[in-house]
């Protein structure tokens, strides 16, 4: 029964119930057996039953819009804070970087070859770059798009989008869980972390993708096909950033995160239980005070 059939029905079925039981209930063998003030008491308790057992529907459906409204006001709250983010890191730091690697290389040209104080100012323009590197994908993360996203699809569009940016090709396995609509985004930023890392430790031209599940439990296994041990090697140095990132996303989600070695570098597993009903409402409502206050975007400090 659709919604405007359920309207009518709240309108004519009640009506209907209540006039029949009238006419009933003023019949003698009912009125020898029903006093007349117990009737009208039982009239008023079954208008409230049939009332309340058709607008069941309807009231299902005005939570469900209402828990829409609440996640399109929560994604706009998101993408709104993240934006002005970006544009504040981008018209901030990212120019008084630019600024200060220009004046570096106008100092570095003034000095004789090979002269030590050139050295030592190209390890630190180099530096720079790497930091210039790190603060663009960082306002990368917080560019509207993906932030809005609630769905598989849209994750793996920007995931192979982001990936073929950098050479490389995103190829995904498996059928994913339904999850929260703010989980994505910070899955989406967990993988953009794993294909960097792949590319430019492990010169990896692919990397996978694969989902698998087991009754409410899920997990997402991040591969490549990188030749080189180092993506293994930075992974164990203590306090990296791109390993603590992951694991702090992966926290606020909800999900654990394991790197093992394999036979050509990293492997990281993610492993979560799907939340659903109140719990989902809930991590939602969390998610979104977290990204908003930045803790998705601390700051990445190399070691």
């Amino acid at each position: 029964m659709n919604e405007r059939a359920v309207r009518r029905a709240l309108l004519i079925v009640p009506a209907v119930v209540v006039a029949l039981f009238e006419l009933i209930r003023h019949t003698p063998w009912v009125l020898s057996l029903l006093p007349m003030e117990a009737s009208n008491w039982l009239t008023a308790i079954l208008a409230g039953l049939v009332t309340a057992l058709i607008s069941r529907r309807l009231f299902a459906r005005l939570d469900a819009l209402h828990d829409e409204i609440a996640q399109a006001r929560e994604r706009e709250l998101v993408a709104s804070e993240h934006k002005r983010m970006a544009e504040k890191l981008h018209d901030d730091i990212g120019q008084t970087l630019f600024f200060i690697g220009v004046q570096l290389n106008h100092a570095r040209k003034k000095l004789p070859a090979r002269h030590p104080a050139g050295v030592h100012l190209e390890e630190i323009q180099e530096a720079l770059r790497e930091v210039d590197d790190e603060l663009r994908k960082t306002i990368l993360d917080l560019r509207p798009g993906i932030g809005d996203s609630v769905d598989e699809q849209t994750w793996k569009t920007h995931l192979e989008q982001f990936a073929t940016g950098f050479g490389a090709q995103v190829v995904i396995a498996g059928e994913a869980p339904e999850l929260a609509p703010v989980a994505w985004p910070v899955l989406a930023a967990i993988c953009r972390e794993a294909v960097v890392n792949a590319v430019k430790h492990g010169a990896a031209s692919r990397v996978f993708l694969t989902w698998t599940q087991a009754g409410r439990r899920w997990e997402l296994t991040i591969t490549d096909d990188g030749q080189r041990e180092e993506s293994w090697d930075r992974a164990q140095k203590e306090g990296h950033y791109g390993v603590a990132l992951i694991r702090q996303r992966a926290a606020f989600i909800g999900a654990e995160v394991r790197f093992e070695r394999t036979l050509t570098g990293l492997r990281i597993r993610l492993t979560a239980v799907r939340s659903t009903g109140d719990s989902v409402s809930r991590r939602r409502r969390v998610l979104s005070r977290r990204i908003i206050a930045g803790f998705l975007d601390e700051p990445k400090v190399e070691p």
